[in-house]
């Protein structure tokens, strides 16, 4: 191993050592981690009543499989932790190699990302964030690709990580308008040539087909199917257990105030005062991909999108990992002059 590796695998090893710390002492945290194992087990004993819940089927197909071997709650809790830190390890390295970063500013990137408060607190429960951001990274990766070269086979594998994205949790439905707007800003015509559109759809759909099939052989009741699941979640009438109705509310401000209160005032600084230091990179040849301009895109449009849901907290596991366009790594001072001079350089 040379030494970027080695020091990502340490960075790594300090994140899973802080998601792990206390974990087996601990309880599941929320009603939606218990309500998983529940449906978890449910699915291991192939009872599959409840398999749609949350439009999240990958979910509970990925980890049933745990449940056989026996033991409790926190064997999951431990798998879907390191899921997490791989996450972590994934969007570092993606950043780290396409922004040319050294060996020690990829792993402090690694160890702000993977301390964040929110990312921490979610990387402890059981709910379907971890792989969430997994997956996300994923497709990160995937969808530069795409842009980077855009071919039917880059164009493809995306939308494989998308589908499996939308599999694991309904939330990856966010993501669809964004690579709209991606795919407006390359205006490549790529989607639209030589069928890609329909091998895309056909992709996408595929799950829903196949566990369209399964929910008919298990004679599931149609309202327990992944369509009527969706339209529960849209369409929902009455409260839910935090006395919500809905799943929209407006205000632009939450995040801010979010992010005040229970984040490193480096993640707002950063938010900030991004669309000034890099307006060259953010503004020029939009229709040219650049890393700074691909993770703000991403991060921005979360931040937006987000701002008009109920549940917005959810939004800053995909913002505090992937709206940093320039890694302001730490409140380290040393991190942060070191973060400020390769700036300079790069400029």
């Amino acid at each position: 191993m040379n030494q970027r590796s080695w020091l990502l695998f340490l960075a790594l090893l300090v994140i899973a050592a802080v998601r792990l710390y206390g974990l087996a002492g601990a309880a599941l945290p929320d009603y939606d981690s218990v309500y998983n194992w529940q449906t978890v087990q449910e699915v291991a004993s192939g009872n599959l009543t409840h398999l749609f819940h949350q439009g999240a089927p990958l979910f509970y197909l990925v980890f049933a499989p745990l449940v056989w071997l026996g033991g409790n709650f926190h064997i999951l809790q431990y798998a879907n932790a390191l899921l997490a830190v791989a996450a972590v390890g994934n969007l570092a390295a993606f950043v780290g190699r396409e922004a040319r970063l050294s060996a020690w500013q990829t792993a402090g990137l690694v160890l702000f990302i993977g301390t964040s408060v929110f990312l921490t607190f979610s990387g402890r429960d059981f709910t379907m964030n971890s792989g969430n951001l997994l997956l996300f990274a994923g497709l990160l990766r995937a969808y530069y690709r795409r842009l980077q070269t855009p071919n039917r086979q880059s164009l493809l594998r995306a939308s494989i990580w998308l589908m499996l994205g939308i599999s694991f949790n309904y939330r990856f439905l966010f993501t669809v308008p964004i690579l709209v707007a991606f795919e407006l800003l390359a205006a490549d015509g790529l989607l639209l040539r030589r069928g890609n559109a329909w091998r895309v759809l056909a992709v996408l759909a595929a799950p829903f087909v196949v566990l369209g099939l399964v929910s008919w052989l298990v004679e599931l009741p149609l309202q327990r199917q992944w369509p009527a699941v969706y339209y529960g979640l849209i369409m929902r009438g009455e409260p839910n257990l935090a006395g919500n109705v809905g799943i929209f509310r407006f205000d632009l401000l939450y995040y801010i105030y979010f992010l005040r209160d229970f984040e490193s005032p480096l993640v707002l600084l950063t938010l900030l005062i991004t669309p000034v230091l890099w307006r060259r990179e953010l503004f020029q040849q939009l229709r040219q991909p650049n890393l700074v301009r691909y993770l703000a895109v991403w991060g921005y449009c979360f931040l937006a999108g987000m701002s008009v849901l109920i549940k917005a907290p959810a939004g800053s596991c995909w913002l505090t990992a992937c709206s940093m366009p320039w890694p302001f790594l730490a409140c380290v001072d040393w991190f942060l002059v070191a973060c400020w001079a390769y700036w300079w350089r790069w400029r």
